[in-house]
């Protein structure tokens, strides 16, 4: 019984990193808008088919069209597009949406690579993975949703409102 758990366990993981497969290869349509709808933008991001590299009894995925990688600590890594707005001081009524379209699904059969928190100088072939149980041993969706933004205000690099 307990090898048939353990069997069950893995092959959820294993769906789990499928998921977020499809994550990576999904596109996207991102629309913001703002005061009331005066300014209307929208993005569309694609991402090539995934490279997978097998490191240390892992797999680390690489695809064009992300801009970095989601990096949390002892959690999987993954590449994603960031894209920053800049909108006028004091805009209101600001929407995001994301629509994800055109799903491949890709079958990994090892689990994606966690990222290491260690100080550099303590970086090391040695120095071991540590996987968050909340992600590697649990059946949802990692992450948890397509898409997050984050509003702030201040000046740009050209230190201008």
């Amino acid at each position: 019984m307990a090898n048939n758990e353990l069997r069950g366990a893995r092959k959820m993981k294993s769906t789990i990193f499928c998921v977020i497969s499809i994550l990576i290869l999904s596109g996207f349509s991102v629309l913001g808008m703002g005061d009331a709808g005066e300014k209307q933008e929208s993005l569309r991001v694609s991402f090539s088919e995934p490279t997978l590299v097998e490191n240390d009894g892992f797999v680390e995925i690489h695809t064009d069209g992300a801009t970095t990688q989601l990096s949390e600590p002892n959690r999987p890594v993954l590449p994603i597009y960031v894209k920053t707005y800049q909108i006028p001081f004091r805009s209101t009524d600001i929407q995001v949406t994301c629509t994800p379209t055109d799903f491949n699904t890709v079958f990994l059969t090892q689990e994606v690579i966690p990222a290491r928190v260690v100080p550099l100088s303590m970086l090391s072939e040695q120095t071991p993975y540590v996987k968050d149980p909340a992600v590697y041993g649990s059946a949802e969706f990692y992450p948890s949703s397509w898409y997050s933004f984050d509003l702030g205000a201040g000046h740009n690099e050209n230190n201008s409102r």
